[in-house]
């Protein structure tokens, strides 16, 4: 097996000019990359007092796999200031171009001149990312680790350079604010500055204007511009664990279900379903339920092994896992608004949920980072499972290769044809995967998934009513049925409206509890031009751009959507800033990306 590739991270600081944001630079780079190095895509290696010998020895240990070295600290247009002596910058690349067959960038994170950057090009390094003028530490820990989160979430080099300068653009208002003042003469060196002008920046006719972006990426002549759109891997060519049976029979591990169903719901009748397989669909909500209906459904693809059949066992994955990811995200909300918890860091995963990364987005770690903010802290979980759920497929379990394997599969067939002899143990272990986390899950058929549209107040006066809140609530637990009836229920208590919401099944008219799952759901029904209709409408979060915000039908179909040659109109519904009819949703998930810290 090929190894991983190497992204190595060098860190110093200087005794007496000590640089506060290193250290968080260094962790946050860390805690970005750290699921891919997990999973075995990459090789994370971190020196954080770098001397001039860990260098050589990471730079020996490593040759041939480097893809990305980093460097962060004090440094100069001549020289990169490591623990307790310097490096010349000449001798340096000499070293570093050692690594030139397999290195992709290198990202000097202290400073850059265009005469280093370009002595980097000539000898054979591709990409060079530098800043051209002094910066402070705080931004320039901001602007790496906003880079490598991109990465992380499969942006190219040139994406995530823009996504990073996008950001500190926002954050700091104007660019100007982001460096010093580049006038002419040597401005005093301070603490916070990472680096400063030396005799070999390029002349003042050509020092960047104030107001000008201080970082670059730099591109070697005659590379061609294929070099930006470079990607960490996301998946490896592994073969898939050792239990892996060649050969097994359509749907035997989804039949499986069957008792985990049984064991939470005890008095569940068998008699009142035609087959099991009828007790299992119905026993989820619709948002996975629709995904077992086609995989038990009689058709050709889906009852024989091949590719339209894995292709709707990882689509099945990928709705389950962002749904408990959406569940869990849901209840976080509730417990910032409510004062329980506060966030220890943003939940960058989330807010990398972009269509450059969307349908490679990894919703069962988006899962494992919220249970982690919740970690510890007294919370009474609405669904318990997801505890269990996330620790299960922690890294170092059996469980864990067999995700990682699922990952891969859903990836390469994003970006390539998969072998017939690998599509049935695929199938096979998508299947397992699947029916491991629907049984982990099982919990989920004491819930009821509705959706509410409208609330309607009974008061006629004179007379007390008892129920005066009348809802127009829709049940979504069939995922086969032609439409969606909203009916009628009145509770003595107003609950959401314009809703999908998750509550706990029971023999009782109220609502106690219930966990509002929008705007990562919701019932177009309840907006615009379609308010009304019984045509089932549920979307999901998929992914947004700026403040326009793009969701996918919970009834997407990929195998038919492959077949056409652009997405049908149903698919997928794009809620843009000016749509009067959906302010309402626009204005959750601003507030949203406000309280996590976004």
């Amino acid at each position: 097996m090929n190894q991983p590739p190497v992204l190595f991270f060098a860190f110093a600081n200087e005794e007496g000019r000590f640089l506060e944001y290193l250290k968080r630079e260094s962790t946050t780079i860390h805690q970005a990359l750290l699921p891919a190095d997990a999973k075995g895509f990459v090789k994370l290696v971190r020196e954080e007092s770098t001397e001039i010998d860990d260098l050589f020895r990471f730079f020996q240990a490593y040759h041939g796999r480097m893809a990305v070295f980093h460097f962060a600290g004090h440094a100069n247009g001549k020289q990169l200031n490591l623990e307790g002596q310097s490096a010349g910058m000449q001798e340096l690349a000499q070293l570093i171009a050692e690594q030139k067959d397999t290195l992709r960038l290198v990202f000097l994170n202290g400073c850059g001149t265009a005469g280093q950057v370009q002595y980097l090009h000539n000898l054979g390094i591709p990409v060079v990312v530098a800043t051209n003028c002094p910066v402070d530490d705080p931004k320039a820990q901001a602007f790496a680790s906003r880079f490598y989160a991109a990465m992380a979430n499969h942006y190219s080099l040139e994406g995530a350079f823009l996504h990073a300068k996008t950001h500190l653009e926002l954050k700091y208002q104007k660019s100007a604010n982001i460096f010093l003042s580049s006038d002419t003469g040597q401005k005093p060196m301070k603490e916070a500055q990472r680096d400063v002008f030396l005799p070999d920046l390029p002349t003042e006719e050509k020092r960047p204007e104030n107001g000008a972006f201080p970082w670059g990426m730099y591109v070697a002549e005659g590379v061609g511009p294929a070099i930006l759109q470079w990607k960490l891997p996301q998946y490896y060519a592994a073969p898939p664990p050792a239990s892996v049976q060649v050969s097994y029979a359509v749907n035997k591990n989804i039949l499986r279900l069957l008792k985990a169903v049984k064991s939470k719901a005890p008095d569940l009748r068998e008699e009142h379903y035609p087959t099991e397989e009828a007790l299992i669909i119905t026993s989820f909500p619709w948002i996975i339920s629709v995904h077992l209906f086609r995989l038990f459904a009689d058709a050709e693809s889906m009852s024989v092994v091949g590719l339209p059949r894995l292709r709707e066992l990882i689509q099945a994955y990928v709705s389950t896992t962002r749904f408990l990811s959406y569940i869990a995200l849901a209840q976080l909300w509730n417990e910032l608004k409510s004062g329980k918890l506060t966030l220890e860091n943003q939940l960058e995963e989330f807010f990398l949920l972009y269509k450059d990364n969307s349908e490679t987005y990894d919703y069962l770690l988006l899962l494992q980072k919220v249970c982690e903010q919740m970690k510890g802290e007294d919370i009474e979980w609405f669904m318990p499972e997801l505890q269990t759920i996330a620790e299960r497929w922690a890294p170092g379990s059996h469980a864990f290769d067999q995700y990682r394997y699922v990952e891969a599969i859903r990836q390469r067939l994003i970006e390539e044809e998969i072998p017939a002899q690998e599509v049935e143990e695929g199938c096979y272990l998508c299947e397992s995967v699947l029916t491991d986390l629907l049984t982990e899950a099982a919990g989920l058929v004491n819930f009821s998934l509705l959706t509410v549209r409208d609330i309607r107040i009974i008061n006629p006066g004179h007379i007390a009513v008892p129920t005066p809140f009348e809802h127009m609530i829709g049940d979504l637990h069939v995922p086969f049925q032609a439409y969606l009836k909203h009916r009628p229920r009145s509770l003595d208590q107003y609950i959401n409206s314009h809703s999908v919401v998750l509550t706990q099944r029971s023999e009782d008219t109220r609502i106690s509890r219930y966990l509002n799952l929008s705007p990562f759901y919701l019932d177009k029904t309840a907006f615009g031009e379609s308010k009304g209709k019984n045509t089932p409408m549920i979307y999901t979060l998929h992914h947004w751009k700026a403040h326009t915000f793009i969701f996918q039908n919970v009834n997407y179909n990929v195998n038919q959507a492959g077949q056409q040659n652009s997405p049908s109109s149903i698919d997928f519904l794009v809620v843009r800033p000016e749509m009067e009819d959906y302010q309402i949703i626009l204005e959750q998930m601003n507030s949203f990306i406000k309280d996590i810290g976004g």
